[in-house]
């Protein structure tokens, strides 16, 4: 089933956004009809953004959701069941699960076609997986996977934003589209990209405030779907 969110989405330069988890629920609200039927929230963390009540939202009605994350030794409030665990090695059901989410994990993705397999594996005929994740042609995308190639990233991130703030190691083995699509065999996926003013301010501080607005005009006066921040994918199994 078409998600309409995504026909439309895909058309319009969605920028900006408020927040931006914003495209990323309407676009999970919008799929199978508004019938969600079993999720699998992937890195579910403690909600989406750390947020249990956007996570909750996002997946108001589902039969029944399950989440996995290797790094949360506790079940967050959102799930009805939970797996300390990735997703290659988490028990579930194959050909199990209606709907997949996962909210800013791919990037941090050590091998692609193990996840990709694992993902098939577990959702059922037409079921589909959601996913946002950082647009690694954006100009973020690029500085930060610049950085991680010279060995300098966790340095520089650690410099201005606290260890609380900061996140797990990033791979970006998926280098945009075609990457996905190299990866997930036996899926047709389609994308939409956005950007929140917000989203990264934190990341411009003291000397690069200047570098911040100068990002800002850039956005206005070219205005390119894939080179926004934010990559949200939607991958259905055949």
């Amino acid at each position: 089933m078409p998600n309409s969110y995504f026909s439309r989405a895909s058309k319009q330069y969605n920028f900006p956004v408020s927040e931006r988890h914003e495209p990323f629920i309407k676009s999970i609200r919008h799929e199978h009809g508004g019938e969600l039927g079993k999720v699998l929230d992937v890195g579910c963390g403690d909600g989406i953004a750390g947020r249990s009540g956007l996570a909750r939202n996002a997946v108001e009605g589902a039969e029944e959701v399950v989440g996995v994350d290797p790094s949360v030794e506790q079940s967050p409030p959102h799930v009805d069941s939970f797996y300390q665990s990735t997703l290659s090695e988490a028990p579930l059901p194959e050909d199990y699960f209606d709907t997949a989410i996962s909210f800013m994990v791919m990037e941090h993705i050590e091998k692609p076609r193990v996840f990709f397999s694992s993902m098939r594996k577990i959702l059922r005929p037409g079921g589909s997986y959601i996913f946002m994740t950082t647009n690694p042609d954006s100009f973020f995308g690029l500085t930060v996977r610049l950085l991680g190639r010279v060995g300098v990233e966790d340095k520089i991130l650690n410099l201005i934003k606290s260890k609380t703030d900061y996140h797990h190691k990033t791979e970006y083995k998926f280098q945009g589209e075609d990457d996905v699509r190299r990866y997930a065999k036996g899926f047709d996926c389609e994308f939409v990209y956005s950007e929140s003013y917000t989203s990264y301010k934190s990341y411009f501080t003291s000397a690069l405030v200047p570098a911040w607005h100068m990002l800002k005009l850039k956005r206005k006066l070219w205005k390119s779907r894939k080179s926004l921040v934010h990559m949200i994918g939607r991958c259905s199994k055949r």
